[in-house]
């Protein structure tokens, strides 16, 4: 029974492997170092050896390269187990002795496949093993005929015989050679088509589970993530909705609603990808994204979200379809990234304040006309608020929370007729919130009177309007704050 060599750190690893190989019958030694191996080696006759990588004081690449420098070693095959993929850590594998790579996590039909392969190498190796020593042994029998034919020359015609019996010998010896050549070249056929099942089977991994949050915990692979691997950083939280989608997707049919939110995710998603943004989760009918370097990238991202959402709109108003306009809402703080679950079903989450009070700013977006609304914490971290069309929009606070706070809205994604209506009116509307907060109601009405007779559709305008003829109607408390209190979640 051929003996197998399984190294690796981790206890719960080398058990795996030995329950993934209990099908073969094969026996399986396990070694937890570089050093027990090399030991382990020295001992017995392996057929295979399946390498880790990642390993404490010495490291896969190390252990290989000593592997090869002993004799009675150096002609067993490695694969490497790792979960990184890179190209240039490939090569360094290939140098240090590797004839192949198992990508973690373990598949256990490549596992078995590959295995199998090289199973069958090393039976192929021990019969030509043992080919060549009856080769070897004819020879010596035909040296010791040649001599004896020195001498007595009288045993010519039994050496000529001898000799004719030995070249058929040796001619169905190089027969057999070449039909376990042609073996050979079926079992490279067979493990490129196992490598080829190998990339396919990785790059699908990467559908459904975003590489940058692994790289954002600090993993190599999506082997190395577990149950509670957490990281604290600052970032910008984003939620994009769109508006109405109920009513737009009433007259399509299930299969025209996919293909409908499909084509808009495919509008944004390189804006968002082009702004380092990280799509966190698909919402039905939105998305939330995280940004990992700065605000400024959001409000970027935002504003040019919008504006190929408008292009794609008009294209579907051509098609007799009706308008489509997304909500946006931005805030920044610290978040908590990590994976909840079970050890059997685990997926990546955010927890934080930010996250709430992100897809509350776009909850109220719609309430205010706007298509893209931001929290202080954004304004008051951008690099240089003046490179953005934004004004000033209300001081609010959200059901189930304590503090306010003011939100801004990005004018720059709107249309452009509308961009140049809210540029002729920001000093009229600057004023009516300024002089609103300081109870000037009557003087704040001028304000947004004015404001509404360049923009009439100017709705946060219209509800400013409002307010201030409601408070004008009754007695103000002393207390009275300019804060509006938001009913709904």
């Amino acid at each position: 029974m051929p003996n197998i060599l399984v190294v690796d750190d981790t206890p719960a690893n080398l058990h795996s492997m030995k329950v993934l190989l209990q099908c073969l019958d094969v026996n399986v030694i396990t070694a937890d170092s570089g050093n027990e191996a090399l030991s382990l080696i020295l001992r017995h006759e392996f057929a295979l050896i399946l390498l880790d990588v990642k390993m404490p004081l010495m490291d896969g690449y190390e252990t290989a390269e000593l592997i090869l420098q002993v004799e009675e070693s150096k002609h067993i095959p490695i694969i490497f187990v790792t979960g990184n993929e890179k190209s240039e850590r490939a090569f360094k594998g290939y140098e240090a002795g590797a004839v192949d790579y198992l990508m973690k996590p373990i598949d256990s039909y490549i596992l078995i496949s590959k295995v199998k392969v090289f199973l069958k190498l090393y039976e192929q190796n021990k019969e030509m093993g043992t080919l060549l020593e009856n080769k070897n042994t004819l020879l010596t029998e035909i040296e010791g005929k040649n001599t004896k034919l020195k001498k007595y020359s009288k045993l010519w015609k039994g050496v000529s015989t001898i000799i004719i019996f030995i070249s058929l010998t040796l001619m169905y010896t190089l027969h057999l050679v070449s039909k376990k050549n042609i073996q050979l070249v079926a079992y490279a056929d067979e493990l490129n088509t196992i490598n080829a099942y190998t990339i396919t089977l990785n790059q699908a991994y990467k559908k459904f589970i975003p590489f940058e949050f692994i790289k954002l915990l600090n993993k190599d692979s999506i082997i190395d993530v577990h149950l509670g691997d957490q990281i604290l950083r600052e970032m910008t939280v984003m939620f994009a909705d769109i508006r109405g989608y109920t009513s737009l997707s009433e007259n399509l049919t299930p299969d025209e609603n996919i293909q409908l939110l499909n084509d808009i995710f495919a509008v944004i998603q390189p804006t968002i990808k082009k702004y380092h943004g990280i799509i966190n989760k698909y919402l039905g009918d939105g998305v939330m994204v995280l940004f990992t370097n700065g605000p400024d990238d959001a409000v970027l991202a935002g504003i040019e979200m919008l504006k190929k959402l408008e292009k794609f709109s008009n294209l579907q108003v051509e098609k007799g379809r009706p308008p489509i306009q997304m909500g946006i809402g931005i805030d920044q703080g610290l978040l908590m990234l990590g994976t909840v679950g079970k050890e059997e079903r685990m997926e990546q989450t955010v927890v934080a304040n930010s996250v709430n009070l992100a897809s509350r700013i776009e909850g109220i977006s719609k309430m205010y006309g706007a298509n893209f609304l931001m929290s202080e914490n954004i304004y008051s971290h951008l690099e240089d608020p003046s490179n953005y069309q934004v004004r000033l929009m209300d001081l609010v606070r959200a059901k189930g929370r304590k503090k306010p706070i003011e939100v801004y809205q990005v004018i720059d994604g709107e249309r452009e007729e509308v961009c140049e209506l809210y540029k002729q009116t920001a000093d009229y509307f600057s004023k009516g919130v300024s002089v609103f907060r300081d109870k000037n109601f009557k003087e704040a009405i001028i304000c947004f009177e004015q404001v509404l007779q360049i923009n009439e559709n100017d709705v946060a305008a219209q509800i400013y309007m409002n307010r201030c003829e409601e408070l004008i109607a009754k007695t103000l408390p002393e207390d009275w704050s300019p804060v509006r209190e938001l009913t709904y979640k």
